[in-house]
């Protein structure tokens, strides 16, 4: 099994790479991420890990240099994302009407 040393070795950014991959397999939306075994059972064994389905949205893993831990999310990884957005770009400058039996469902409000 990894250790926590193990994982320190290997950036933050790789590890998150594999937890991905991981969690997109628990979707059934990809392979079997052979090579990221060892670190799956290293995070399983976390006494803080729930499940992989909410890998990102309810956690996460710790900052650099403390990417062996798992750390609770705020907010999800799609709305900070969004969030993250709005701040970029400027709303359009254009009114959007819904029409009659318009499928789509409303847009989210922004988050402030």
């Amino acid at each position: 099994m990894v250790t926590k040393e193990d994982i320190l070795t290997v950036p933050r950014s790789k590890i998150r790479y594999k937890l991905y991959r991981i969690r997109t397999w628990y979707q059934s939306k990809g392979d079997r991420p052979h090579d990221a075994d060892n670190i799956k059972e290293y995070y399983e064994s976390l006494p803080e890990f729930t499940n992989w389905e909410t890998f990102a949205e309810r956690w996460d893993v710790g900052a650099e240099g403390n990417h062996a831990t798992i750390v609770k999310r705020e907010i999800g990884e799609q709305a900070e994302w969004r969030a993250r957005l709005e701040n970029l770009i400027p709303e359009a400058p254009v009114k959007i009407e819904r029409v009659e039996n318009d499928p789509w469902p409303p847009l989210p409000k922004k988050l402030d």
